[in-house]
């Protein structure tokens, strides 16, 4: 490999990450002006584009697939954060099969009495009923994370409740967030450590670590 500046950028395990500026003219110049490397023994996979490069890697003896993606200082990664991206170095985020997922720990609390649905609510369909966990009353609405009845609908569900008319609605889908609109609300449920910055500039109101409305 042709290269003016390559860079050891972390080591994690049995692999090398590194950056890379390829030589002009050279085969990896022809996929753009910044490399991301991952190394692991005599083998190595390239990704190069501009700015941010990506590579994914189905490595022998690794199960799933290894992916590494180079940022800019300064770059705002909450979104691959939230969908289980980590730092390795501040220029580099890295994801595989084995890493932490994103979650919502409040879905793993005991349930309590105030979790219960209303009547209305429990025949929701594609809802677990008592998978329900409150997260905020606000005014006449009660927001809920629940678990779908089926994996094909998602992995998580966000339950409104409209606490005068006594109905409900609900909407499942993939992690890191699932918006639903009901009640004269839109509701958007998001993980743990979820990186708000972009919807609270936007209006949105965040009333609860895993949930944010706008009227």
């Amino acid at each position: 490999m042709q290269s003016s500046n390559k860079q050891l950028l972390a080591e994690e395990g049995d692999f090398k990450f590194y950056s890379l500026v390829p030589v002009a003219g050279s085969a990896e110049s022809s996929g753009g002006s910044l490399c991301v490397v991952i190394q692991k023994g005599t083998q190595e996979a390239v990704g190069c584009s501009g700015p941010t490069p990506y590579m994914g890697w189905e490595v022998d003896g690794n199960p799933g697939l290894l992916e590494a993606k180079l940022v800019f200082d300064g770059y705002n990664a909450g979104k691959e954060v939230a969908e289980g991206w980590r730092y390795l170095h501040k220029n580099l985020l890295v994801r595989g099969q084995n890493d932490p997922q994103p979650r919502m720990a409040v879905l793993d609390a005991p349930e309590e009495p105030s979790d219960t649905l209303t009547a209305d609510a429990k025949h929701l369909f594609g809802v677990k009923a008592d998978s329900a966990r409150l997260l905020v009353k606000d005014d006449d609405r009660a927001f809920y994370a629940a678990i779908p009845n089926d994996p094909d609908k998602g992995d998580i569900c966000v339950v409104v409740e409209n606490l005068k008319a006594d109905t409900a609605s609900a909407g499942c889908g993939d992690l890191p967030s699932v918006e639903l609109g009901a009640a004269g609300v839109k509701a958007k449920l998001v993980v743990d450590d979820y990186d708000a910055s972009k919807e609270l500039a936007e209006g949105w109101r965040q009333l609860h670590e895993n949930l944010l409305v706008t009227p």
